[in-house]
C-alpha cells in the first residue's frame, strides 16, 4: 500500500534491510573504533598513504572531520 508515495515496510523487511546494507560493511573492532576517534591518522595507518594523508589534513583542519574520515576508511574493505 502506498501513503503519500511512501510504501508500508514491515518490521521484517526492516531488519532485512538493516543486516544486509550499510551496517553489514562494518568490520572495525572496539579498538580500532576508539582510536578512530582520539587519533585518527593513526587509526588509517594500514590503509595506505594516501589514507593517512588525507585523514591527516582533515584532522588539522578539525577533529571532527579526521575522526569521521577515519571511520569511513576503516569500514570499508
Amino acid at each position: 500500500t502506498y501513503i503519500h508515495g511512501i510504501r508500508d515496510i514491515t518490521l521484517c523487511e526492516v531488519s532485512r534491510i538493516i543486516s544486509h546494507g550499510l551496517f553489514s560493511e562494518v568490520k572495525m573492532g572496539c579498538g580500532r573504533a576508539l582510536l578512530c576517534i582520539i587519533f585518527p591518522p593513526l587509526a588509517v595507518l594500514d590503509r595506505g598513504c594516501g589514507a593517512v594523508i588525507l585523514t591527516t589534513i582533515l584532522t588539522c583542519a578539525g577533529w571532527i572531520p579526521g575522526a569521521i574520515a577515519a571511520i569511513l576508511f576503516n569500514t570499508k574493505d
